[in-house]
């Protein structure tokens, strides 16, 4: 979908998206322009591409950073309470699916995370010390 388009905008204004941020790369490091809005009250942020094409969609599943816990029915995908149920899941449902851990201890981050590839999109559950922290939703690699 396209920033301007008529859903996309409406979505926006539904969940009082705050302003829309143009980022640029103005280091000069070959990173691609980018789009961003959040609804921190909501619980999501959104990004588009250089070309205002919705590229990322991060929902967040608890509150982090200032951003509300959002509602699991607006972000369209199911939430799981654990790596191995969001493993099994991508399993059942015939999905590719990679995991992954870390451990950040300067941080007192301990993250482990699922990613789902489907053919419409990718699915990346995010939890922090076992709990459903972020589930970031972006286009499928082409």
């Amino acid at each position: 979908m396209n920033l301007k388009d008529d859903v996309v905008l409406q979505f926006l204004e539904d969940y009082q998206v705050g302003e829309l941020v143009y980022w640029f790369d103005r280091l000069h490091e070959g990173t691609d322009d980018e789009y961003r809005a959040n609804a921190k009250a909501s619980g999501f942020e959104v990004i588009f591409d250089q070309n205002q094409v919705l590229e990322t969609v991060f929902c967040y599943a608890s509150p982090t950073d200032g951003f509300a816990s959002v509602d699991a029915a607006v972000a369209g995908v199911p939430f799981f309470s654990s790596p191995a149920e969001a493993e099994c899941a991508a399993l059942t449902a015939g999905h590719r699916c990679t995991k992954g851990t870390a451990d950040v201890p300067q941080l007192g981050l301990k993250t482990s995370w699922v990613l789902h590839e489907r053919a419409d999109a990718r699915v990346h559950y995010e939890f922090r010390d076992s709990v459903l922290a972020l589930v970031t939703l972006s286009r499928p690699k082409s």
